[in-house]
């Protein structure tokens, strides 16, 4: 990290630290910007045509901060809930962890009963 903080400093990349923002640098990026559209051929884009692009995204995609449906966001929960890696301690109400526990306590018994169940028949078996 040093050795790419001091290649930065002596200008390596093409900058110095102090020279961001200089009039000469800004000429010089602007002239390089109209030879790359001369030599391409793009078309530089107008704010107006940038504004009119944001305003069509926005109203086909809506905004971020734009209110979900409330059935998308119970989808959501209930799907990361069922992929949690730790439910017990994700779940906040107290009632739930007590329900989620006592099923795991329930299928924690029915699968050692099956246990037993398979080592006194094989027991039987051999005796």
């Amino acid at each position: 990290m040093m050795m790419l903080e001091a290649l930065f400093n002596q200008g390596m990349f093409g900058t110095t630290p102090g020279s961001q923002g200089t009039g000469a640098t800004k000429k010089a990026d602007e002239l390089k910007r109209k030879a790359r559209v001369e030599r391409f051929g793009i078309k530089e884009a107008t704010s107006i045509e940038d504004e009119e692009k944001k305003k069509a995204r926005l109203s086909r995609f809506g905004s971020a901060s734009a209110v979900a449906d409330p059935l998308e966001e119970q989808k959501k929960q209930a799907r990361a809930f069922r992929f949690q890696g730790h439910k017990l301690m994700a779940v906040e109400n107290w009632n739930q962890r007590q329900q989620l526990l006592a099923r795991l306590v329930e299928k924690l018994e029915s699968l050692l009963r099956f246990i037993f169940t398979v080592r006194f028949l094989i027991y039987l078996t051999f005796f």
